[in-house]
């Protein structure tokens, strides 16, 4: 029965009430019965109605922030846009977040930035220059990366008995010795002094980050090259419980099989990059032609040649260097970004700016006989 139907049952025993000839036990039981089935009719209807309401709230809520959807930008889109690029140049050289707290305030759903807390996002068009910057590196971006908060260290092995055969129903075969070191990577902080004018510090936006990065970027690229160099000509020439040791090849003066004998001193499982410098890779490279019966070899012995500046050592110069870049590690504790400092006072009498790039880095080997030094003494 639906509520009217109720409600005309209920009046029709209202009337019957009076009659003599009724039951009224019978009647009073299904009026009881009548009110019961009215009365969860109406709380049906009253939830019905909430139900209703909420999903009204619900699509009013959804329509509002379609609407500030309209007017604001998630972060991915803000990062991209030119404003914010303009921003964070001026929290580069300011070192204030009030213009990038702003945008992010006013225009992104999901971010906000404290005053002093130093974390402002890195516009996407900078964090990906960042994040392929050592791809222009033909060395670095060959050695794997980590981003080891402190300073990285690394089990090696330092030696190791050889494997054995063992026949059926033979004596087994002593257990295998082996003897670990501990290679400690130390983080440096490398650095590079910018001085600019006032007039290349009034650049906007993207130019103005990209004339400091340009510059940055490129130093401490080159810096970490010459670290990892450096570290490999200066290394020990045996393994220790705490170094890694780098064989050297003595020679003479280069000839066609040098390469080739340095590989010799290498771990059979290393598969290495030649380096050298363009005057060096002239030199090796020409040799085959005074060799008749190397005429058609390859003189690198097939392996990748990466041009660098070599390293100096004291009696000695060092033509090229062979280097697994699976022996090595860049540590790098604070993240790929270079930390940007502006000083405008300590040269401002000379209407300078001194703008410094850091960045936190440790290099070095992880592996024995991952690389060689080729070495010819000084006279």
């Amino acid at each position: 029965m639906d509520l009217q139907e109720i409600e005309t049952r209920m009046n029709e025993i209202t009337s019957l009430l009076d009659s003599p000839e009724s039951n009224l036990e019978d009647l009073e039981k299904e009026i009881r019965s009548l009110k019961e089935q009215k009365r969860q009719i109406l709380e049906d209807i009253e939830k019905r109605k909430a139900e209703e309401k909420e999903v009204i709230e619900s699509a009013k809520v959804v329509d509002e922030f379609k609407e500030e959807r309209k007017s604001k930008m998630e972060l991915r889109e803000l990062l991209k846009s030119d404003a914010y690029i303009d921003a964070y140049a001026s929290y580069i050289k300011t070192g204030s977040t009030k213009a990038v707290r702003k945008l992010m305030t006013d225009n992104a759903l999901e971010a906000n930035i404290a005053e002093g807390d130093g974390l402002v996002p890195v516009p996407t068009y900078l964090a990906d220059r960042i994040n392929t910057a050592w791809e222009r590196n033909e060395l670095i971006r060959r050695i794997p990366k980590t981003y080891f908060k402190g300073n990285y260290k690394e089990a090696f092995e330092l030696s190791a008995t050889d494997a054995v055969v063992h026949e059926e129903g033979a004596t087994a075969p002593a257990e295998e010795q082996v003897q670990f070191g501990v290679v400690e990577i130390v983080n440096k902080n490398l650095k590079k002094w910018l001085k600019i004018t006032d007039e290349l510090m009034s650049l906007k936006g993207q130019m103005f980050l990209d004339y400091v990065f340009d510059e940055i970027e490129y130093r401490i690229s080159k810096l970490a090259t010459s670290l990892l160099l450096n570290a490999i000509a200066t290394a020990p020439a045996q393994d220790s419980a705490n170094a890694i040791g780098v064989p050297v090849l003595a020679i003479e003066s280069l000839d066609v099989n040098t390469i080739l004998n340095a590989s010799a001193l290498l771990a059979e499982d290393a598969t290495p990059i030649v380096i050298t410098d363009r005057a060096n890779y002239a030199s090796i490279k020409g040799m085959v032609n005074e060799v008749g019966d190397r005429v058609n070899a390859d003189p690198f012995n097939g392996y990748e040649v990466v041009f660098a500046t070599m390293p100096t050592v004291t009696g000695a110069t060092i033509p090229a260097i062979l280097l697994d870049p699976r022996g090595a590690v860049v540590n790098l504790p604070d993240g790929d970004n270079v930390t940007i400092k502006v000083d405008d006072l300590s040269l401002a009498e000379f209407d300078l700016v001194k703008i410094v790039g850091k960045q936190m880095m440790g290099i070095g080997l992880t592996k024995p006989k991952h690389a060689v030094v080729i070495s010819i003494a000084s006279e």
